[in-house]
């Protein structure tokens, strides 16, 4: 029998290791069904709309009679109360609604969306964390519990302390594009012919020498523009400007660095 469910690699990958089976939850056998589960399991999560699990008579009143130690936990996008209860949502609006995408993009552009859809990993994170809690509770009091995880507050909460920036003094965060808040160079840097581009960041003094090194330019590493963190942070444009000119040189570029000397090598293909 073709198993046409096994073609996703991208299901396979989220799923290894698991059981699944499906179960209509609008069908009284199919909640039976649900609760035997229950009544054997150490957590259940849920991430339907607010009003779901309620409206299949399975809230949690229902799961913990079934099992008292049981711990459930709701992902609802806006939570379980408040005037946006009820709206729909999915980790690429919820970027947008947490503020997530307004700090992504380039300093001259527009906000992006980021390249996975970041509230959907991030809720799972934050839920992990929460039942590792509730386990260790339970372990103390021999009780069960609920717990709420908005996916949009979740994610606001990643970005909080720009959030608090602004509330102490109103700057709204510029968007970096590919540089980092201390460490430059940071960037992606163009190669040679179509769309060939070379990755560089260098976290600490020794590593840019290396790279200065590596570029057949040390003198680099003591001009007065570049001879520290702060220094080559103020004056990244530059930098960055040199960085490009010496990976245009090549179609293609590897770097290589030993993280035990600090050494940087480069190889032109």
């Amino acid at each position: 029998v073709e198993r046409v469910w096994d073609k996703s690699p991208y299901f396979n990958h989220l799923n290894r290791n698991k059981y699944g089976c499906v179960l209509d939850l609008s069908q009284e056998k199919g909640r039976e069904l649900l609760l035997r589960l229950v009544e054997m399991s150490d957590v259940v999560m849920e991430n339907f709309r607010a009003e779901v699990m309620d409206n299949l008579g399975l809230s949690y009143d229902v799961l913990s009679r079934a099992n008292p130690e049981v711990i459930v936990v709701s992902m609802p996008g806006h939570g379980k109360t408040g005037p946006e209860r009820d709206f729909i949502a999915y980790g690429t609006n919820v970027e947008q609604l947490s503020g997530l995408c307004h700090l992504t993009g380039y300093a001259d552009g527009p906000p992006q969306k980021t390249g996975i859809s970041y509230g959907d990993p991030m809720a799972g994170v934050a839920a992990a964390g929460a039942v590792a809690l509730a386990l260790w509770d339970r372990r103390r009091t021999g009780r069960g519990q609920y717990i709420e995880a908005a996916q949009r507050e979740n994610l606001i909460n990643v970005i909080g302390e720009h959030i608090l920036g602004y509330s102490m003094n109103g700057r709204e965060p510029p968007r970096r594009g590919n540089r980092h808040s201390s460490m430059a160079p940071h960037g992606c840097y163009p190669c040679r012919g179509d769309d060939q581009w070379l990755t560089i960041a260098c976290e600490d003094d020794a590593q840019f020498a290396a790279l200065c090194a590596s570029m057949g330019r040390p003198e680099l590493a003591s001009d007065r523009r570049f001879a520290d963190v702060v220094s080559r942070y103020r004056n990244q444009d530059a930098l960055d400007g040199l960085v490009s000119e010496w990976t245009g040189q090549s179609g293609s570029l590897v770097l290589r660095s030993d993280p035990t000397t600090t050494e940087c090598t480069s190889t032109y293909m």
